[in-house]
């Protein structure tokens, strides 16, 4: 392709080697015989004289009358059942064009040009990379065609499929417009007549779908009449189990949202004017039952809307193969886990990395606020940060001045090529490449910016101790205020990664990474080796309430402060709900202080402070003061009293109901 390029006289030398360097690797100096490659194809609609055998007995016929070497065991491609409209799908025709790339052969003989594509661009694409790599496209028994004819066949080819695709479409219109039912497949509830004329009513099924309308109708919902219908052994469509998603789906093809259920027949429903037919010998149920039931089916339920804010481990939370950990659960603090979905088979574990999510959270705000931001470490941690931030700045600066090199070598040569005289095509190539690597290079350069060094002095390390210790009282999800999102976004810059690993022998290994630049996480990491990385081994909590310990002590603490005492005023009201009441061990206003603590604080009555020694909270004891509890705090609401002030009035609810 290039061999008289080293021979020029008015060429320089760097052109020569470029040249050289771009020189395909199968360049052939003694061209022997043609090499030809074979393509057939056939869909599943074509007809029976395009037969892939057909096909490669013309071809192999042409290829001797041409005089070209075929071998059928490596030049040999073939397509079956696929459409010549895409490429996708098509395996062997990506074969081929890697072979064309190889420069395995330089003839392509194809019995039709529809064999290859029925689509233009598909065509362009093709003609174009065979056009470059110096690939000739024979038709059997016609010879060598042009890439421009080869377009255009394939532009006629598919204007000749749209015109068909659209006639036949025009002919099943007419006859469903006529009276005639056709469609892809039989729905449940209905059997077709044999040859196609017709469908009639399975009784069965439609007595089936007569109760599946019925129930809904009455308040069933879909999960309930679906294990139902599977307990009393009622096949459902096509004899598989039903499942809630049978009666109705997003899209329409749901077993109750079949149009001909009310009688009514439609043909093509997903086009701008489907053809609709009234057939009341067709109709199982009334329309009106139909509506009110699909109706029903179609609300949209109102999902609890997301709290806005960020979440405290957003970004940041990583399993040891790199990939994040994605929370899995129901959005209950207590049981959903943060785990690692990357496939097994795709890595160098065995095992996934999972911790709960509390847990996780609760890790990496203790962690900041016990180590990164401890009065005694934070000058120890600062001269770690500088010293990284130095190497930083350093290997960008070396990475700059490389660039730097690099793009003043580029721009050298190309002043010495725009020198050379004449537009030869040679040359225009060279140019272009030289521009592209240039304009690239500088892309590189600009982006390699400064980071910003990383500094936390002991005030802001204070204001942030503060935040995260009143955030590790509850570990949020997500945070909402404002100066606590702020406090995320720094910790994020101070801990950018925390790295789960296998829970073993009772503890987690983790690691978590130390911040230096101000900047976000840069893409690549340090070595695990690296004095950045801060490994730590956490043992697995306890379950219940234990898992958050500084919750408790929070409210064991307002409680000594006297946070939920009643003062006189506020007793005296109440004091006639507990003269008859049975109570244990305990005195009436320190029992009723118990219950307002355990109404705010939401922990069990096993965590209740040693004030309140006597209490007994089980499920037999509270379940008798259940209008006792309501009357109290009817009363304190409308005194505006501050003990009723983020109380759940439903704490006791589930011993009620028991």
């Amino acid at each position: 392709m290039h061999e008289y390029l080293p021979t020029r006289g008015n060429a320089p030398e760097f052109l020569t080697d470029w040249v050289e360097q771009h020189r395909l690797p199968n360049d052939r100096n003694d061209p022997g015989p043609p090499r030809a490659a074979i393509y057939a194809r056939r869909s599943v609609a074509d007809p029976r004289f395009v037969s892939i055998s057909r096909q490669v007995a013309v071809s192999e016929s042409h290829c001797r009358q041409i005089g070209a070497v075929h071998d059928s065991h490596t030049l040999l491609f073939i397509d079956r059942h696929r459409s010549g409209t895409t490429t996708s799908g098509r395996v062997s025709l990506k074969a081929l064009l890697a072979a064309a790339r190889e420069r395995l052969f330089d003839t392509l003989v194809v019995q039709g040009i529809d064999r290859l594509t029925r689509n233009s661009a598909d065509a362009a694409i093709i003609v174009a990379e065979f056009d470059v790599l110096g690939i000739a496209i024979h038709v059997a028994g016609t010879g060598q065609v042009a890439g421009e004819e080869v377009v255009l066949k394939a532009f006629q080819y598919q204007k000749e499929l749209d015109s068909l695709v659209a006639r036949i479409c025009r002919g099943y219109r007419d006859a469903v417009e006529s009276g005639r039912l056709i469609g892809s497949r039989t729905r449940y509830g209905y059997d077709r007549l044999p040859r196609g004329t017709g469908l009639i009513i399975n009784v069965e099924q439609a007595l089936v779908l007569e109760r599946c309308f019925e129930d809904i109708d009455a308040g069933v919902n879909r999960s309930e009449l679906a294990d139902r219908l599977n307990a009393e052994g009622i096949p459902g469509p096509r004899g598989k189990p039903w499942h809630r998603r049978s009666f109705h789906l997003g899209d329409g093809s749901g077993q109750l949202q079949n149009t001909l259920i009310k009688g009514v027949w439609t043909w093509d429903r997903h086009a701008v004017e489907p053809v609709t037919l009234k057939v009341p010998d067709l109709a199982i149920i009334d329309a009106p039952l139909f509506d009110r039931v699909n109706a029903k089916l179609g609300e949209v339920r109102n999902r609890k809307a997301l709290p806005e804010g960020v979440r405290v481990l957003s970004h940041v939370a990583r399993c040891t193969c790199g990939s994040p950990l994605l929370t899995t659960g129901r959005g209950k603090l207590d049981t959903d886990r943060m785990a690692c979905r990357h496939p097994l088979d795709e890595g160098p574990r065995t095992e996934r990395s999972s911790i709960a999510v509390v847990e996780a959270e609760r890790r990496y705000l203790r962690f900041i606020h016990d180590n990164i931001l401890a009065p005694s470490l934070l000058d120890d941690w600062q001269s770690i940060r500088d010293r990284a931030f130095e190497d930083i700045l350093r290997s960008a600066e070396e990475e700059r001045r490389d660039l730097m090199r690099r793009i003043d070598d580029v721009a050298r040569r190309m002043d010495e090529a725009d020198d050379e005289s004449g537009q030869e095509g040679w040359l225009l190539a060279y140019m272009g490449n030289l521009e592209k690597e240039y304009h690239d290079l500088w892309r590189s350069r600009d982006r390699i910016e400064s980071p910003a060094r990383l500094q936390v002095d002991e005030e802001e390390a204070g204001r942030l101790r503060a935040t995260i210790a009143g955030m590790l009282r509850s570990v949020p999800y997500r945070v909402t205020e404002q100066s606590e999102i702020a406090a995320v976004a720094r910790m994020h810059q101070l801990v950018p990664r925390m790295v789960v690993g296998s829970c073993r022998d009772g503890y987690y290994d983790v690691r978590y990474l130390l911040g230096v630049s101000s900047a976000s996480t840069a893409p690549t990491l340090p070595d695990e080796d690296s004095d950045l990385w801060i490994a730590r081994r956490h043992p697995v909590p306890p379950r219940g309430a234990l898992r958050r310990p500084e919750r408790i002590i929070h409210f064991h603490g307002l409680a000594a402060q006297g946070r939920f005492a009643f003062t006189e005023a506020e007793w005296t009201s109440v004091h006639h709900l507990f003269v008859d009441a049975r109570l244990p061990a305990i005195e009436p206003r320190a029992f009723a202080e118990a219950l307002i603590f355990l109404a705010v604080s939401r922990l069990p009555p096993s965590m209740l402070p040693e004030r309140y020694e006597g209490f007994q909270g089980g499920r037999g004891s509270l379940s008798s003061y259940r209008h006792m509890w309501l009357a109290m705090i009817a009363i304190l609401e409308e005194q505006g009293s501050r003990l009723v002030e983020d109380v759940d009035r439903h704490r006791f609810a589930p011993l009620w109901r028991a």
